[in-house]
């Protein structure tokens, strides 16, 4: 059974060949170790100062060295772990990595399990559970975007907006204690305002922290955007212009498409998976109506559908599909529309954006439609957004909580035992999301997530 006491081992970089590999040894027997594994070129073991990187070589028990590279010392708690650390950078060679690690491992060392060198840290108090959090997301970002809002919460920036409303909870809970201790009265009425009014406060700042959700979603999950329509209104022509490939087989032929086709990409920063789905009609064969089922579930999950269609005589979209999710109507193959007839198109659908997907005009207006229609913030490097579903779910019982406490305190005979309740949840709500009281089911799906050496 792993403990906090055991000194721990793993590859920092991903294994295979190339210039270099990072292994990094952790714990309170890492010094013994590393001078164990270790010596000088003049065959003396090394000082292993502070910071200080020393060019060693790596041997066997026996003395026969079979590499060479750098290690790299940080003395506990100035360390990542908040222990006595070693980063050790070998060539990259998937043997010779396999074989330092297992020397170690003689020395005492063992594996260690994913994250937990991050959990260490968490324990050790170098970061609270928000910022280890971010390390995993940072790892995993799929845009600069993304790393730029995990790095934030790396740094502290979302943990120091929860420290602030926890501060004035705890602010609220001590004076509404005070009076439960030395009154034996309800809240008089001027207690009872001041306090209604604070908490209000502090629960619109909740509410607006919950409104970034959705935001830091897109950014580390990325967006689902499906194109649909019926045959042969040009859906996979879009996403090879969107995507500026040739994913999708293109065809004058209705029906081509019978399987949903998705790509993945960066738009505006966002990332996105799009998808190309098969034509709507009537009348399609069995494998086609498999293809239009699929085509009508992915709808139903997109972030937004785009709702792609042609202009011709017979069609003065008047009846344009509806969907449950956000909608962007398309009117494609602009080419083949004379340009007074366009202009008249305009004016009538205001609310269409115009395209040519075979020949690539309108893109760029689509792409910042999508953009704005997934409201991601122009201003995002100054903002920080909430990246989990469990720093949603505590943020949400916080407003709860400070909610029912509002409710309390618009009533006459307002109990001091009632509301104390409340803010007492609302904290502990607090407490968790930072990683003071969750409980170690959580911690360790937390930490499940990493990849092993971080």
């Amino acid at each position: 059974m792993s403990t906090a006491t055991d000194t721990i081992v793993a590859p920092a970089t991903p294994f295979g060949y190339g210039g270099i590999a990072v292994i990094r040894l952790s714990g309170p027997s890492s010094k013994n170790i590393a001078r164990a594994i270790t010596f000088l070129s003049d065959g003396k073991k090394s000082p292993f100062k502070h910071r200080q990187s020393t060019r060693i070589l790596i041997a066997e028990k026996d003395g026969e060295t079979f590499d060479e590279g750098l290690i790299t010392f940080f003395k506990s708690p100035s360390s990542y772990t908040g222990e006595d650390s070693f980063e050790i950078s070998c060539h990259g060679n998937p043997t010779i990595v396999h074989k330092i690690i297992g020397r170690c491992c003689e020395e005492g060392a063992r594996i260690a399990e994913p994250g937990e060198f991050t959990r260490r840290s968490f324990i050790n108090g170098k970061i609270d559970l928000l910022q280890a959090e971010s390390v995993s997301s940072l790892i995993y970002s799929k845009s600069c975007e993304s790393a730029y809002l995990n790095h934030r919460i790396l740094q502290g920036k979302l943990s120091e907006q929860i420290k602030k409303i926890k501060e004035k909870v705890v602010g609220l809970l001590t004076r509404v204690e005070f009076e439960l201790d030395f009154s034996e009265e309800d809240l008089h009425p001027g207690l009872r305002k001041d306090v209604l009014s604070k908490i209000t406060t502090v629960q619109n700042t909740v509410k607006n922290l919950l409104s970034t959700r959705e935001e830091g979603r897109l950014l580390t999950e990325g967006a689902l955007v499906v194109i649909a329509g019926k045959p042969n209104v040009g859906k996979s022509t879009l996403l090879n212009s969107l995507t500026e490939t040739d994913r999708a087989i293109t065809s004058p032929v209705p029906g081509t498409t019978r399987d949903s086709i998705g790509v993945s990409l960066l738009l505006c920063g966002v990332p996105v998976r799009l998808f190309d789905t098969a034509g709507i009609r009537k009348g399609a064969v069995d494998v086609e109506q498999e293809g239009i089922r699929r085509t009508k579930k992915l709808t139903q999950k997109a972030d937004i559908v785009l709702c792609l269609y042609e202009h011709n005589k017979k069609n003065k979209h008047k009846h344009m599909g509806t969907h449950a999710r956000p909608s962007i109507h398309i009117i494609n193959k602009t080419d083949l529309i004379a340009p007074g007839e366009l202009k008249k198109l305009k004016r009538l659908l205001p609310d269409c954006l115009f395209v040519s997907a075979k020949e690539k005009t309108g893109i760029n207006n689509l792409k910042n439609k999508i953009k704005n229609t997934l409201g991601v913030s122009a201003t995002l490097s100054n903002n920080v957004s909430l990246t989990t579903v469990r720093q949603q779910a505590s943020l949400e019982g916080v407003f709860g909580y400070l909610k029912a406490g509002t409710r309390l305190l618009q009533n006459d005979g307002c109990s001091y035992e009632l509301l104390s309740f409340e803010l007492s949840s609302a904290l502990d709500s607090l407490n968790s999301l930072l990683g003071i009281t969750t409980p170690d089911k959580i911690i360790n799906n937390i930490f499940k997530s990493f990849c092993v050496g971080k």
